[in-house]
């Protein structure tokens, strides 16, 4: 009897814990439209950025980042696309293949035969284009994108994963 109190106690205790994180958001209204970052926002932002490296996408290993990629892709989206890219990292000295099937990301650490692309970068460029501090144009003009292959494949890959705001609501109404 004593063991069965004390799961109704856990659940009523979790219950309670979701209702007080739920309650104010479902009696919320909607935000207001965010303001344009003042240039003293950017500064603050552009020093957290320095101060915390760990929160930033550059601190990620190959791996870590394309598992972050995995999470990010659009199911819906991808499904029915078959895409293989081979990554040359040139300042790594590392090769990976990135797979999209079944509506899946998958990545290897050897390149796959018979890759749609084959990518050769920095990983310090990767990082610029996904934090939007240069375009693919621009890295490709620079030279420090080389795309072999099928570039429509790569411009593929890249339309496909999905892009979270940063706040959510946990429940909605």
């Amino acid at each position: 009897m004593k063991a069965t109190m004390t799961k109704y106690a856990v659940v009523i205790s979790s219950i309670s814990a979701f209702a007080l994180v739920a309650a104010p958001l479902l009696a919320q209204q909607k935000p207001a439209p965010s303001k344009p970052a003042t240039a003293a926002t950017k500064a603050a932002n552009a020093a957290v950025q320095k101060a915390l490296p760990f929160g930033d996408i550059r601190a990620m290993q190959p791996e870590m980042l394309f598992d972050y990629l995995a999470v990010r892709l659009n199911g819906p989206k991808a499904a029915g696309k078959k895409i293989a890219l081979n990554m040359n990292f040139t300042d790594l000295k590392k090769q990976y293949a990135l797979v999209v099937e079944n509506a899946v990301l998958n990545h290897f650490k050897k390149p796959v035969d018979k890759a749609d692309a084959k990518i050769t970068l920095s990983k310090a460029t990767l990082d610029a284009i996904q934090l939007q501090e240069k375009t693919l144009d621009q890295a490709i003009t620079s030279g420090e994108l080389k795309i072999e292959g099928k570039k429509e494949a790569f411009m593929e890959f890249l339309g496909l994963p999905d892009t979270f705001p940063f706040w959510f609501n946990i429940v909605t109404p």
